[in-house]
């Protein structure tokens, strides 16, 4: 299984590379990455993401776990990574650990984000090390309780490190590095000041520090409000009446997710990316329309292609998209 596994993810590597470098809208190979989202309800209410703020337009629930368990199996053979989130905070899903589980024995990659709330007990810490996740990605953005909320609002900074330790702990006595635990650290205006102290931090949590810029758009006034003054950790720049990209985040050739990664939805609909929160782009159903794969070089999908390849500005959510560094 494990060798056969490999064989078809490294052919299916090779016709990614065949699909992009050739401009091919209708390719020739499936997903080698899934974005798949357990949950869009969360817990805490940051005000840029648009479920924290109340602006996600969509229908809120959990994935269906066995509909979960048919999309693993359809994707397995070909999967190299998944990554469990969305427009929510995964660990609210009951069965979490089995959705981390059921994939981490198929030998993909499984990654997690997450606010770090949901490690309170040594029970959910064995939970996390004994689920096979890969990696974990915990948003911390600030080295103190009074900075971490202006953001992340109704977090506990104890708690989220408390949990962290407990991680760690378990880690150290079954003599694993895995999950790779990684501190994220979107950069704004009110806590570009404690980039080093987080650094710190990072290495006495023996966690991996990723600095993410921060993503605002909307309106010059938010823009103002949220962006560092380090233009190298800016998305957008705001000038005399419009935001346009800041000159830090190079906007890359060619972006992968139309090519390599698929993204589904809690209720099995499919969009080009996460960055699509109120499913501009619908691209079909996994759960209704016979699996992804059906999907995959559907005409939607297809057509969604040949634009970007084209004129990628056509596309609200690509024409001032900025790929995050990948963790």
């Amino acid at each position: 299984m494990g060798i056969i596994c490999s064989f078809n993810r490294g052919c299916n590597g090779c016709l990614a590379f065949v699909s992009k470098k050739s401009s091919m809208a209708k390719v020739f190979n499936r997903p080698r990455a899934l974005m798949v989202e357990p949950t869009n309800y969360c817990n805490l209410s940051c005000p840029l993401c648009p479920t924290g703020s109340g602006e996600l337009g969509v229908p809120r629930g959990y994935m269906d776990t066995q509909k979960y368990k048919a999309l693993v199996d359809e994707l397995a053979p070909y999967l190299e990574e998944m990554n469990l989130w969305g427009f929510g905070e995964p660990m609210l899903h009951k069965d979490i650990y089995e959705m981390i589980s059921y994939a981490s024995a198929k030998g993909i990659d499984t990654r997690i984000s997450t606010n770090g709330h949901f490690f309170k007990t040594k029970r959910d810490a064995e939970h996390v090390v004994e689920s096979g996740l890969y990696k974990m990605r915990i948003s911390l953005d600030g080295v103190s309780q009074e900075t971490l909320v202006k953001y992340r609002r109704n977090a506990s900074f104890e708690s989220i490190l408390d949990g962290i330790r407990r991680i760690n702990k378990i880690k150290k006595l079954k003599k694993t590095k895995k999950p790779i635990l990684v501190f994220q650290f979107i950069v704004m205006k009110h806590n570009e000041h404690e980039i080093d102290k987080a650094s710190k931090m990072a290495t006495e949590l023996k966690m991996r520090l990723v600095l993410k810029p921060v993503s605002v758009g909307r309106t010059l006034e938010e823009a103002t409000a949220y962006l560092p003054d380090n233009k190298n950790y800016s998305k957008y720049d705001y000038g005399n009446d419009k935001i346009v990209k800041g000159a830090g985040v190079p906007q890359p050739r060619i972006c992968p997710f139309p090519w390599d990664w698929a993204h589904v939805n809690w209720d099995g609909s499919v969009v080009p990316c996460c960055k699509d929160p109120q499913r501009q782009h619908p691209l079909g159903n996994a759960f209704e329309q016979g699996g992804f794969l059906k999907i995959w070089n559907s005409k939607e999908y297809v057509r969604f292609r040949k634009i970007y390849l084209t004129d990628r500005s056509l596309h609200a959510l690509c024409k001032k998209c900025v790929l995050p560094a990948k963790v």
